[in-house]
């Protein structure tokens, strides 16, 4: 799991959904799927073609990054709860700072050279 500096998350596709929710103190739905793939998934119901967005249990996930059949990562945004009102964190619209979009380009060059075994 990586911080960005935008408040989201890169993700393993492999994580368990327990250990996201622990992490992140999330809710995300703890049965059917155990993993991260699992659960978006199961949601989408089908396999990407490519890079994909899903609000699951209204948390923001992009889909990064895809082998086969297998969701590998996952930018995850979540949110901050204050009393009543939910504050999005982490969705960058077209006004973001040079320094986090050279952040944002360096962790995906890193994350699709990641190799999984």
């Amino acid at each position: 799991v990586f911080a960005d500096e935008d408040g989201s998350y890169l993700v393993d596709g492999t994580t368990t959904i327990r250990e996201i929710n622990r992490l992140f103190g999330l809710k995300l739905p703890t049965r059917g799927p155990k993993t991260l793939n699992g659960l978006l998934l199961e949601h989408l119901e089908t396999i990407p073609d490519g890079a994909a967005s899903v609000i699951i249990s209204g948390y923001l996930m992009d889909i990064l990054r895809l082998e086969g059949n297998t969701i590998k990562l996952v930018r995850l945004h979540p949110e901050i709860r204050k009393g009543r009102r939910v504050i999005r964190i982490g969705i960058m619209g077209s006004r973001h700072s040079e320094a986090s979009s050279n952040f944002s380009r360096s962790i995906n060059a890193f994350a699709t050279g990641i190799k999984h075994s």
